[in-house]
């Protein structure tokens, strides 16, 4: 059957669907986009400049969270212009506590030598 629309006539077959439903993949990767967003914020209240490179901490006792953090690590670490990307805070790194998704995350940076 074909439908009326404003446009003109539309056939069933060229319709698409779109599943609105939030797969474990997409929310990482939406955590991964908020972490990165921290992490640029705390680089400007740091000082830094664009282009200076850093070394990153980023802890949460969260496991999806660390679960985003893992996956995504690579990204993080290029779209953040970090050199090294750990799990704790290393020497006279500066500490910002921040929210993703409602839980706490502790990020660790300091400009790289």
């Amino acid at each position: 059957a074909d439908y009326d629309v404003t446009e003109g006539t539309i056939k069933p077959e060229n319709w698409i669907e779109i599943s609105k439903q939030l797969t474990p993949e997409l929310k990482r990767e939406g955590l991964m986009r908020e972490i990165i967003r921290h992490v640029q914020s705390a680089r400007k209240k740091a000082g830094l400049q664009v282009d200076d490179r850093i070394e990153l901490g980023i802890t949460s006792s969260d496991s999806e969270i660390t679960q985003a953090v893992d996956m995504f690590a690579d990204t993080i670490k290029a779209e953040t212009l970090a050199v090294k990307l750990g799990s704790a805070a290393a020497d006279d790194m500066e500490e910002y506590d921040v929210k993703v998704d409602g839980k706490p995350v502790e990020i660790y940076l300091k400009k790289a030598d």
